[in-house]
């Protein structure tokens, strides 16, 4: 019924599926869903809905007005992490002009279904540690650079897919040096 609920919410405009199955954990992929439909308290979008906010900058990139968009698909901090995990997973540049197609990319630059299921995840695990150093910057005054946000994704995603996957015999060094190159 929730899933049904879910999917009645999206725009005619946003013509994608959403995979609830998979190894990511279920809040990630809830954030992932919210970001593409536009529901997540971004500063800009709290300002829309009368909460008082110091200011609509971008807490990543601190050039441009906080949303959704930008924070995805628009902000030169996160372009370097797009650009990380673009060459770590050995793709070609990433370019998205709205939130899903970051979730839509996966079913045209993979063609395997294997690669599809550990390309997702990756691309979930990502839109979640961007959302994560956003609000550490803002609440908890920490920052990081890229470089070390792309290797606590590659962490974070091999934990995630060999705790909560039938793929248990991941190997670390196979996994860090191109991930979808394990089966």
């Amino acid at each position: 019924m929730a899933k049904k609920l879910m999917l009645s919410n999206t725009s005619e405009s946003n013509n994608w599926h959403m995979s609830w199955k998979g190894w990511v954990p279920l809040k990630c992929k809830i954030m992932a869903w919210r970001a593409t439909i536009n529901r997540l308290p971004t500063k800009t979008e709290l300002l829309k809905r009368g909460v008082p906010v110091p200011n609509v900058v971008c807490a990543l990139c601190n050039s441009d007005e906080e949303t959704t968009l930008h924070l995805y698909t628009g902000c030169f901090y996160a372009t370097e992490i797009w650009s990380g995990i673009q060459d770590w997973c050995r793709l070609a540049p990433i370019f998205a002009l709205e939130v899903s197609d970051l979730i839509k990319m996966v079913d045209l630059i993979t063609t395997t279904k294997q690669s599809r299921y550990i390309l997702r995840g990756i691309i979930i695990t990502t839109m979640w540690e961007l959302w994560n150093e956003r609000n550490n910057r803002i609440f908890k005054g920490k920052s990081r650079r890229a470089l070390e946000v792309v290797e606590n994704i590659k962490t974070t995603s091999y934990f995630w897919i060999r705790n909560r996957s039938r793929f248990k015999d991941i190997d670390w060094n196979v996994w860090c040096n191109f991930p979808l190159n394990l089966m």
